[in-house]
């Protein structure tokens, strides 16, 4: 598990609005839509940058997952991110992104599966999670809902 709050690269002069812990109700799962080589760092680039589809203030996800399972933590869920454009899914949602554009690996799986235990370990109460595709018209995450009981610790025949 590797900290980067507050290390990864921003918009200037602009910046997420915060919210309460309460409302907390989904782990929501997403992929880069890149290569699974492109890491936290430069996704964080790309999304605060100059080319970005939208302004984002900072990377959209409280997680994310690289291409090896490395656990990066982005933000504090208190931060409400742009991870979803689902009505009122980022207020209550905690956003995990996986580098890639295809299907997650099984270290990925790992770290996704990971990151939903210390959510709910540091909140107190479970999540119910959800692909990305579940609230949006959107591809995002690939195969899903193939791959979701491994995530939700499930073990599978």
């Amino acid at each position: 598990l590797v900290d980067v709050r507050g290390q990864l690269p921003v918009r200037p002069g602009r910046g997420y609005p915060s919210r309460s812990l309460n409302g907390l109700a989904l782990f929501v799962v997403h992929y880069s839509a890149g290569p699974a080589r492109v890491g936290v760092r430069a996704v964080a680039g790309y999304q605060t940058g100059a080319s970005s589809h939208l302004p984002f203030p900072a990377i959209a996800y409280h997680w994310f997952v690289e291409g090896d399972g490395t656990l990066y933590r982005c933000h504090d869920y208190t931060v409400r991110t742009w991870g979803s454009g689902g009505a009122g899914v980022n207020e209550r949602a905690v956003h995990c992104c996986y580098a890639g554009d295809v299907e997650p690996n099984a270290a990925q799986i790992t770290g996704m599966r990971r990151a939903r235990e210390l959510t709910e370990a540091e909140l107190g109460w479970e999540l119910r999670v959800e692909g990305h595709k579940d609230r949006d018209a959107t591809r995002c995450p690939v195969g899903w809902p193939a791959w979701a009981d491994k995530l939700r610790g499930v073990e599978l025949p």
